[in-house]
C-alpha cells in the first residue's frame, strides 16, 4: 500500500531513518541532504524533547538570557543629524570632506535664509511693492532677536559674515569702518533703498564736527563722507602723508565701486519721510515696477563684487520673449554666518569672552539658539492675520534642520504601544481568518497572542545587542525597523503554529520535521538583509546590521520559547475538554518493529472508544505522532459536515490540477516581467531630501519651496597641497575656464564665467604694473627710490617689484625696471607669488573676500603704508588648500532631462570627470557642495548595489546548494523565484516613480527575501515526499502553504502599520515597498513556485528501489524464517501475551524506545512472486481454536501438495471520552484504537514459503480499516478523526 500521509516518508519525520535505507541497499537518494537534516534533526529533537518533557524550564532559559541582553537597550544612541546619516562616510567623497574640515574647519553651510511666496489661494504676485515691504518687515524683524548664554547677549552683528574691510592709519577712519561696514545678506531689497534699514548699524555712528549725526546706511552716502573726512583732517595733520592714505581709501572705494550707497536706489514707498531726495521716485505717487527692476538682479553696497543675480534672489521667473520679468512664485534673501569654527577663532581673542572658557561647541550652541529664535521669530509675524492670508513666509538653517530631524526621531511610548497592538491585532485576524484548522477559535487566539509576544521580546532583544555592539539607531531603525521584525517573525510561529495544530505534533516531532528549513531560511533572509551594510550610508548600513541582528535574534527565540508554550497551552486545553468518559480499558500491548533493523519493541497507550457510529477513515485523515501511535476519528456529525466542506487549500490545490493553470501562469508572468522591463527603464537616481525630513516642519517647507523655485547650488572646487601653484598658473586658469564652460554654470552680467580667486588676484597686479609703467616713464619711480608725486598705488607696485621671493635676501632693486609682476602671457611672477599673495589679500580686502578662496594657510598680515620705508614684505606660507565658488542652476524647461534631480546628477558626473581629467595632469582637485555630498552616491550605486545583491546571493546559493544536496535543481528554482520577484519590485519602483538609492535596494533584498524564505519550505518538503510532481507538489503545500500565506498577508498589511506622517520616505520606502513586495511574495508563492517544480523538479531525497513504484520501500532487514507451531503451542503463547499486557500500565509505555512505524509501503524483496494460490492447486481450509481462520494452502509445486497454515491472532484495545469545546460548539467524541495482529505461518515445506502478505479486515463494530503486509508477528496502529489529538 502506498503512503497517503507525510508522516510516513522517513525523509521528512527521520532523516537518519532514511539514510539507514539507502546504506542497506534498501533505497537510493541524497545522502548529503539527509546527513545535514538528520543532525540537524537530531539536535533539534532534542531541544523539542527537553522542551516537551520540562517546558517550563526550557522558556524560561530562553527568556532569561533575552531579558539580559534587553539591557543594552540603554546604551543606545541616536544619530540625527543628516549630514552623518545619508552622506557616505567611507570612500572618497568621506576623505575629501575630511580634508575640508581638517584644512578649513568648514563642514556645511551656515546660512540663515528666508523664502516668500504668495498664498495658492490668493493668486497674487510677488513682484509687487506690497510683496516687498511685507518681505522687509519680516526679514528686519528677524534679524533683530538676541540670545542670551554664557552670561553675554549674542547678535547678529556677533555672528555674521562680514566683509573684510583694509585698516588705515587714521583712527576716525578706522572706527566708522569697523562700525559701518554691515553684514553680508543677498536680498532682493538691496535693489531699492529700502534695504539699506537691513544694514544697520544698531546704533548711529557720531562723528564730532560732522554736520551729518546719526549716520546709518539710510542716510549714508560714502563719496560725501569720505569728502567730509578728508577735508576735515586734511586741515588737521600733514598734508602729504593724510593725503596718500585718502588716495588709498578712494582708489579702495573706487574698485569696490562704492559710491553714494543706498541714496539714488528707489523706494518702495516713495512717500516715505526717510526716502532720500536723491532716490529717483521720491514723492512719486507711481508704485515702483519691481519687476523691471529686479529683472537682472540687484548690487549691495559694494557693486562691484556684490551682484546678486536673479536666480539667487528672485524664484518662479517667468520671462517674455525680449528677456523681460513678468511674474515670479517667490523671493528669497540669505544672511551669511559664521561657522562654528569660525566664531571661535573670531571670539576668543576679544575682551568679552575673558571670563569664560571659550570653545568651538560652545560657540556651535550660541549658533543654534540664534538660530532657534530667528526661526521662531519669523512664524510669529507670518501669524499676523493679513500677512497670513497672502504670503507664506519659510526659514532654513543646516542647523535647524539638524534639530527638527533629532526631535521627529525620538522614540514615542505612544505611537510604539499603537504600532505594536495594531500589529498584533493584526497578525491574529489573520491568523483567525485563515484557520485550516477545526480548533476553536479562542484556542488559536491565545497561541498567536503568545507567538506575537515571544516575537516582541526577542526584537527588544535584539535592539539591546545592537546597543552592546555599538551600531548607531536612527530615524528609520526607531520608527520602522522593530515593528516591522516582529511582524517577521510571523514567518517563523506561523509555521510552527499550523504544525502541531493540524498535525498533532508535540515541540519535539514539530522542531524535527520544520526545524531545519526554518533555520535555513532565517539566514538567508538575514544574509539578504544584512548585506546592505556593504552599502557607503550610515543610515542604511545600521538598517541592515541591526535588521540581521534583530531578525536572527527574534527568530531563534521563536524556535526555542513558542514550541514549549504552545504544548503548555493545549495540554491545558485538552486536559480541560475531557470532561466525561466512558472507557474499556486494556492493558499495554508491546510489539515488535518490523521496518527497522533491530528487534526493539514499542508500547501502544491504551484506546479509548465510546460511540460506535464513527465515520469510515479516509486515508487524507491519517496522522501519525512521533511519540506515540494512534488513530483519531471524527465521532460527530459536525465533524462529518465540515470534512465534506473544501478549504481554500483543496481548492488551491485542485486549480492547480486544472490543464491550462500553467498555460495562463506562464503567459502572466511573461506579460508581468515585459512590464516590470519597461517599469526598470522608467528609473531615475536619487532620494530628495525632502523626504527625509519631517513634513510638518517649516524646514519641509521651505526645502520643497527651494527645490520647486530655487534650484541653485552653490559648489566649490577645492585644490589641494603638494601642488606647485605658482609654476601651475596656466593648469589652474584651464581648470576654471573648462569649468566656466557647463551650461549649468551662473555666469556674470556679460555672460563670462565667473571669477576666480587666481584670476582676480592677477588683474589686480595687472592694474598696479600699468601704474608703474606710467609712473616710471614720468620719472616717479626711480631704482633708488620714489618721488614725492609717486602715487600711494604707484609706491605699492614699486616695492613689489623689487621682491625677490627669497627669504636670504628678499629685495633686489637691480630688478628693475625689467621685473614684471604679470608677463605677457598672464603668469604671476612665480619666485616672488607668496609675496604678492600676501599683498593682496591684505589691501585689496573686499576684491579677495569676494572671490570666497578661504585661502589655508591664510596669506600673511601686511598693510601697504606710503610713508613706510621698509621695502621687506612677509612670504605667505605655500597654499595647502583653496577654493573656487560657482553657482549651478538647473532647468525645469530642458526638453533633454527636465527631471532637476537628474540635471544634478548629470552636473555631478561631469564635474567629476573634470577633476579626474585635471587631477591626472597634476592638478589635485576635488569638488565639494550640496550636489556632491548628497548625490554623488548615486554615481556608485549601480556598482554598489551590484556588489552588494551579488555577493548577497553568492552566499546564499552556496549555503543552499550545500545545504539542499549539491543539486543545483532546487537551487536554480530559488534563484529563479528571486530573480523575477527582483525585476518585479525594481519595475515597480520605475513606475511609481521612486528614486532609485541605496535604501530600496536594501527593501527590494527584504522583499525576496519573503519569498525565498517560503520557498526554501516548500522546496524541502517537496524533496522529502516521493512520487508523481503533482503529488509531491500537494502534499508539500498542504505542510508549507498555509502558514506561508498567513505570514505574508501578515507582513503585507504590517506595512501598512508603520506609515508615518512625518517622513516621506518611510511611506515610500517601507510602506509601500515593503506591502508590494510582500503581495509579490506571496501571489509568486501561489502561482510561480508550482510551476517552477514542474520545470525543475527537484529530486527527491529518498526513492525506493522499485522500478515499478519508486515510492514503495522495502524492509531494512530480511523476514524472520518461518516456524511450525501447533495449536498447544499457540495456546500457551497467547495465554503469556495476555498475561504480559496484564502487567503493564499506560504510562510506563514512555520508558519504552519507539521507532517510527514502517514508512512507505514495506514489502518483501519478491513479494510479487509470493501467492497464498495457485491456478493449478485446490485450497484446503481448516479451522483453528486459536485463530480467526486457517488456511490450508498447496505449495507453488502441485506435485508436491504439502499443507501451509496461516493464523491470525488479533487484540483490539478500544477506549473513549467526549470532549467539550466551552466554546458554544456541538461535543465531540474521541476515539482511540489500538490494534495487535499476530500472524504466523505454518508449513511443513520451507523452500517455497515466500514473506505472505496479509491485511487487517475492518471491523464491523469499530469501522477502522488498515492494511499491512509482514512475517512473524505485526503491530499496526492508524488513525483518522476530523478533531485533532495531542498527545505529549
Amino acid at each position: 500500500m502506498k503512503p497517503t500521509s507525510p508522516e510516513l516518508y522517513p525523509a521528512w519525520t527521520d532523516a537518519h531513518l532514511a539514510l539507514k535505507y539507502i546504506s542497506k541497499g534498501k533505497a537510493r537518494g541524497c545522502r548529503a541532504a539527509l546527513w545535514v537534516r538528520g543532525e540537524s534533526q537530531q539536535r533539534l529533537g532534542q531541544v523539542g524533547k527537553r522542551a516537551g518533557r520540562r517546558s517550563l524550564l526550557v522558556i524560561i532559559s530562553g527568556i532569561v538570557p533575552l531579558a539580559l541582553l534587553c539591557i543594552g537597550i540603554q546604551n543606545i544612541r541616536l544619530d540625527t543629524t543628516l549630514d552623518s546619516l545619508w552622506t557616505p562616510d567611507s570612500g572618497r567623497l568621506q576623505q575629501e570632506l575630511s580634508y575640508v574640515s581638517k584644512a578649513s574647519g568648514l563642514s556645511t553651510d551656515t546660512n540663515e535664509m528666508l523664502i516668500q511666496t504668495p498664498k495658492k489661494e490668493a493668486h497674487r504676485s510677488i513682484l509687487n511693492s506690497k510683496a516687498m515691504q511685507e518681505h522687509l518687515e519680516v526679514l528686519q524683524r528677524a534679524l533683530g532677536v538676541t540670545v542670551d548664554l554664557y552670561d553675554l547677549t549674542w547678535s547678529l552683528k556677533d555672528l555674521c559674515y562680514s566683509p573684510n574691510i583694509p585698516t588705515f592709519d587714521i583712527s576716525l577712519i578706522d572706527q566708522i569702518f569697523e562700525k559701518i561696514f554691515p553684514c553680508g545678506i543677498i536680498t532682493p531689497l538691496d535693489c531699492f533703498w529700502d534695504g539699506a534699514k537691513l544694514l544697520g548699524p544698531d546704533y548711529p555712528i557720531q562723528i564730532p564736527g560732522f554736520r551729518l549725526q546719526g549716520i546709518k546706511w539710510t542716510n549714508l552716502n560714502p563719496e560725501e563722507l569720505l569728502r567730509l573726512s578728508k577735508l576735515m583732517i586734511l586741515q588737521q595733520e600733514s598734508l602729504n602723508v593724510q593725503g596718500l592714505t585718502f588716495e588709498i581709501l578712494e582708489a579702495f572705494m573706487k574698485r569696490a565701486g562704492i559710491g553714494s550707497g543706498y541714496q539714488e536706489k528707489p523706494c518702495l514707498d516713495p512717500m516715505d519721510p526717510e526716502c532720500p531726495i536723491s532716490a529717483p521716485n521720491k514723492g512719486s505717487l507711481v508704485p515702483p515696477d519691481v519687476a523691471l527692476i529686479l529683472a537682472q538682479g540687484c548690487y549691495g553696497f559694494a557693486p562691484r563684487f556684490m551682484h546678486w543675480t536673479p536666480d539667487l534672489i528672485i524664484g518662479g521667473q517667468v520671462r517674455n520673449k525680449s528677456g523681460n520679468l513678468i511674474k515670479a512664485g517667490g523671493l528669497m534673501s540669505t544672511i551669511q554666518l559664521m561657522s562654528s569654527s569660525e566664531l571661535h577663532e573670531y571670539s576668543k581673542e576679544t575682551w568679552r569672552l575673558h571670563h569664560i572658557e571659550w570653545t568651538e561647541s560652545k560657540a556651535q550652541d550660541v549658533l543654534k539658539a540664534w538660530h532657534s529664535r530667528f526661526a521662531e521669530e519669523v512664524a510669529r509675524i507670518s501669524l499676523d492675520d493679513d500677512r497670513s492670508n497672502q504670503f507664506n513666509f519659510y526659514s532654513f538653517t543646516a542647523a535647524g534642520l539638524d534639530s527638527v530631524v533629532e526631535g521627529a526621531s525620538q522614540f514615542s511610548w505612544f505611537w510604539a504601544s499603537v504600532r505594536v497592538i495594531g500589529i498584533i491585532v493584526t497578525g491574529i485576524a489573520v491568523g483567525v481568518a485563515l484557520n485550516g484548522s477545526p480548533v476553536a477559535w479562542k484556542l488559536r487566539f491565545s497561541l498567536l497572542l503568545a507567538g506575537f509576544i515571544v516575537a516582541l521580546l526577542g526584537t527588544a532583544a535584539g535592539c539591546g545587542l545592537s546597543g552592546f555592539l555599538k551600531i548607531p539607531f536612527n530615524v528609520a531603525t526607531v520608527q520602522v525597523l522593530p515593528y516591522l521584525t516582529i511582524s517577521l517573525g510571523s514567518q517563523v510561529f506561523f509555521l510552527l503554529l499550523f504544525s502541531q495544530l493540524n498535525g498533532g505534533y508535540d515541540a519535539k516531532a514539530t522542531l524535527k520535521r520544520h526545524g531545519f528549513s526554518i533555520m535555513l531560511g532565517v539566514l538567508t533572509v538575514a544574509v539578504f538583509v544584512g548585506a546592505g551594510g556593504l552599502f557607503p550610508i550610515p543610515a542604511v548600513r545600521s538598517l541592515a546590521l541591526q535588521g540581521a541582528i534583530l531578525l536572527v535574534v527574534s527568530s531563534f527565540a521563536i524556535l526555542v520559547i513558542f514550541p514549549p508554550i504552545c504544548q503548555i497551552i493545549l495540554k491545558r486545553h485538552h486536559s480541560n475538554g475531557n470532561s466525561k468518559t466512558t472507557q474499556m480499558k486494556a492493558p499495554n500491548v508491546q510489539v515488535p518493529f518490523i521496518a527497522g533493523s533491530t528487534n526493539k519493541t514499542t508500547t501502544i497507550p491504551p484506546v479509548l472508544i465510546a460511540n460506535n457510529n464513527l465515520s469510515p477513515i479516509r486515508k487524507e485523515e491519517l496522522k501519525i505522532s512521533s511519540g506515540d501511535c494512534y488513530i483519531d476519528i471524527g465521532t460527530n456529525k459536525d465533524s462529518e459536515k465540515k470534512s465534506l466542506k473544501k478549504t481554500w487549500t483543496e481548492i488551491y490545490i485542485q486549480i492547480l490540477s486544472w490543464k491550462w493553470f500553467s498555460g495562463l501562469v506562464f503567459l502572466l508572468y511573461l506579460s508581468w516581467i515585459i512590464f516590470s522591463a519597461l517599469g526598470i527603464l522608467q528609473l531615475r537616481l536619487g532620494l530628495p531630501i525632502t523626504d527625509v525630513v519631517p513634513s510638518n516642519s517649516s524646514e519641509w517647507e521651505f526645502l520643497t519651496t527651494q527645490m520647486d523655485l530655487f534650484p541653485v547650488y552653490q559648489i566649490r572646487a577645492v585644490t589641494k597641497a603638494n601642488f606647485d601653484y605658482p609654476n601651475n598658473q596656466k593648469l589652474l586658469h584651464k581648470f576654471h575656464e573648462t569649468m566656466g564652460s557647463l551650461p549649468w554654470i551662473i555666469r556674470d552680467d556679460n555672460g563670462g564665467k565667473p571669477p576666480m580667486w587666481l584670476s582676480v588676484f592677477r588683474q589686480w597686479l595687472i592694474r598696479l604694473q600699468k601704474i608703474f609703467d606710467v609712473e616710471w616713464k614720468l620719472g616717479y619711480l626711480h631704482k633708488e627710490h620714489w618721488t614725492t608725486n609717486a602715487s600711494a598705488e604707484g609706491i605699492l607696485a614699486w616695492k613689489l617689484a623689487v621682491q625677490t621671493g627669497h627669504v636670504g635676501h628678499p629685495v633686489d632693486v637691480t630688478q628693475l625696471p625689467g621685473n614684471r609682476l604679470v608677463d605677457n602671457d598672464g603668469i604671476i611672477n612665480p619666485r616672488a607669488f607668496y609675496v604678492y599673495l600676501t599683498a593682496w589679500a591684505w589691501n585689496d580686502p573686499l576684491a579677495y573676500g569676494s572671490t570666497a578662496a578661504n585661502l589655508r594657510p591664510e596669506p600673511r598680515n601686511w598693510v601697504h603704508s606710503p610713508a613706510e620705508t621698509e621695502l621687506k614684505i612677509p612670504k605667505s606660507s605655500p597654499i595647502n588648500y583653496a577654493e573656487i565658488a560657482y553657482i549651478l542652476k538647473t532647468n525645469k524647461e530642458d526638453s533633454d532631462t527636465p527631471n532637476i534631480e537628474t540635471q544634478i546628477l548629470s552636473f555631478v558626473r561631469e564635474i567629476r570627470s573634470i577633476c579626474s581629467t585635471f587631477g591626472s595632469r597634476g592638478l589635485p582637485v576635488f569638488p565639494w557642495g550640496i550636489p556632491f555630498r548628497y548625490y554623488e552616491q548615486y554615481l556608485n550605486l549601480p556598482m554598489d548595489s551590484g556588489l552588494v545583491i551579488g555577493l548577497a546571493t553568492g552566499m546564499i546559493l552556496i549555503m543552499l546548494f550545500f545545504s539542499l544536496g549539491f543539486s543545483l535543481r532546487p537551487v536554480g528554482l530559488i534563484a529563479t523565484v528571486g530573480l523575477v520577484t527582483m525585476t518585479q519590485i525594481v519595475g515597480t519602483l520605475g513606475w511609481l516613480g521612486v528614486g532609485l538609492n541605496s535604501l530600496p535596494v536594501e527593501i527590494a533584498l527584504l522583499g525576496v527575501s519573503f519569498i525565498v524564505f517560503a520557498t526554501i519550505q516548500y522546496i524541502v518538503a517537496f524533496c522529502c515526499i516521493p512520487g508523481s510532481v503533482e503529488g509531491r507538489r500537494n502534499i508539500a503545500f498542504s505542510l508549507i502553504g498555509p502558514p506561508a500565506v498567513q505570514s505574508l498577508i501578515s507582513i503585507s498589511l504590517t506595512a501598512l502599520i508603520l506609515y508615518s506622517p512625518e517622513f516621506t520616505f518611510i511611506f515610500t520606502h517601507f510602506t509601500l515597498l515593503i506591502s508590494i513586495a510582500a503581495l509579490f511574495a506571496l501571489v509568486n508563492f501561489l502561482l510561480l513556485v508550482p510551476i517552477l517544480l514542474k520545470i525543475f523538479i527537484p529530486n527527491c531525497w529518498l526513492i525506493g528501489t522499485s522500478t515499478e513504484d519508486p515510492t514503495i520501500l522495502l524492509p531494512l532487514t530480511p523476514s524472520p524464517p518461518p516456524r511450525r507451531s501447533n495449536s498447544s503451542h499457540n495456546r500457551s503463547n497467547n495465554n503469556s501475551s495476555s498475561t504480559r499486557s496484564n502487567g503493564k500500565s499506560g504510562r510506563s509505555s514512555r520508558s519504552n524506545n519507539y521507532q517510527q512505524p514502517p514508512p512507505y509501503s514495506v514489502r518483501s524483496s519478491n513479494s510479487r512472486s509470493n501467492s497464498y494460490n495457485n491456478r493449478n492447486c485446490t485450497h484446503n481450509r481448516a479451522p483453528s481454536e486459536n485463530s480467526l481462520s486457517t488456511i490450508t494452502e498447496e505449495p507453488t509445486s502441485c506435485a508436491t501438495r504439502r499443507s501451509a497454515e496461516i493464523v491470525v491472532q488479533p487484540q483490539v484495545v478500544v477506549e473513549t471520552f467526549d470532549i467539550s469545546r466551552g466554546d458554544g460548539s456541538v461535543p465531540t467524541t474521541k476515539t482511540k484504537v489500538s490494534a495487535k495482529l499476530k500472524v504466523e505461518v505454518h508449513s511443513s515445506i520451507h523452500s517455497n514459503i515466500i514473506n505472505p502478505q496479509s491485511s487487517m479486515n475492518s471491523s464491523e463494530n469499530s469501522g477502522i480499516s488498515a492494511s499491512t503486509s509482514s512475517s512473524g508477528s505485526f503491530t499496526s496502529s492508524s488513525a483518522s478523526s476530523s478533531t485533532s489529538s495531542y498527545n505529549d
